[in-house]
């Protein structure tokens, strides 16, 4: 089976091609998740043998054809990685050509990876579950002082208007808007249902760095903007918040990045990263062991070892995570002066 001369376009903001046929023209040509495809690109690219998956369930790096819930293309993308549409060079003139390599190849990992959640509030127990807003408490971080959260200003999923009250209700005082630049704040303003009363204050009070990142956090381009962010941040006093847009992906690697900072154990970060999953689909270690392992393995532990700046699975018990994160902050720009400066913003005293 082969779906011949699909056009293609570019995803910027996460540096991914998207081949303009829907979902469910897939599925209705047989092409489910699960199955193993091929992509042949026009101008002689190629990738073989990639899984197709409703969610980027594959190892940072690794390319997957994602079919996101609400997304009406798919999406092929290096995960966490580089801009693959500049990569192989592709233009707007370029097609694709989609072939089933092996059906079901990877329906394991599907099933064991597939979540999905709901956008409705009455379906979550509180505001801070549907808004996945929580503090990092940990390690030697003040409690109650940095938190983290899905969007207070993008409404795609529901949420905003939802996590810009708990802004007023935890005083948080500064943003770090990873995922936003200035274009977009005025066109979700535009909208008529826009109601981030909280953001707009402490947006024009100019307490809110927009960072405008893909999900590429070991480019050099990630580390010096998040640098520039946590830099305009150390000017003024908590609370603080992080986000992008539903305070999983990007989101979770900063945080690792800052817990790694503060001193959180392996354990800590990773009952915060998992915090996201039971928050959005309900599942713990203890309902669902298998599926909370499978999440583990294939998203949180690729970023902590990163962050540890190790190799092997083995040593992430004993890793100095702490060490780590300063090599990070200090690859981004930050000296070991502003590093220091920043500890002792979050510093318990």
């Amino acid at each position: 089976m082969k779906i011949d001369n699909i056009a293609v376009m570019h995803e910027t903001k996460f540096g991914s091609i998207k081949p303009k046929i829907s979902l469910e023209d897939m599925k209705d040509k047989g092409i489910d998740f699960g199955d193993s495809l091929n992509l042949y690109f026009s101008n002689g690219e190629k990738l073989l043998d990639v899984p197709y998956y409703n969610g980027y369930y594959v190892r940072t790096g690794k390319p997957v054809v994602c079919g996101y819930p609400g997304y009406l293309y798919p999406s092929v993308t290096d995960n966490n990685g580089g801009d693959l549409w500049i990569r192989f060079n592709l233009c707007e003139k370029d097609t694709v050509s989609i072939e089933m390599n092996t059906k079901g190849k990877y329906i394991s990992v599907q099933k064991a990876m597939n979540v999905i959640y709901t956008n409705k509030r009455e379906d979550y127990e509180s505001d801070e579950i549907y808004a996945n807003f929580r503090p990092m408490n940990g390690g030697n971080m003040k409690n109650d002082f940095f938190y983290r959260s899905a969007s207070p200003c993008d409404n795609q999923f529901n949420r905003a208007h939802c996590t810009d009250k708990l802004l007023n209700k935890y005083g948080i005082n500064f943003i770090l808007n990873l995922a936003d630049n200035e274009d977009e704040i005025r066109m979700y303003r535009e909208y008529e249902t826009y109601d981030s009363e909280n953001f707009d204050i402490l947006y024009d009070k100019n307490h809110v760095a927009l960072l405008d990142l893909s999900a590429d956090y070991s480019s050099l381009h990630f580390k010096k903007v998040l640098c520039d962010g946590i830099r305009k941040m150390m000017k003024y006093d908590g609370p603080y918040l992080v986000h992008c847009t539903e305070g999983k992906d990007r989101t979770g690697f900063v945080c690792i990045l800052l817990e790694a900072l503060m001193g959180f154990t392996y354990q800590e970060m990773k009952e915060d990263y998992m915090e996201t999953y039971k928050n959005y689909y309900g599942f713990t270690a203890e309902s669902d062991p298998d599926k909370y392992k499978a999440f583990v393995e294939n998203k949180f532990n690729d970023m902590a070892m990163y962050v540890g700046d190790i190799d092997d699975e083995s040593k992430m018990d004993i890793a100095d995570y702490c060490a780590g994160a300063r090599k990070y902050l200090k690859e981004g720009g930050l000296s070991d002066d502003e590093v220091d400066f920043f500890i002792d913003k979050l510093i318990k005293k």
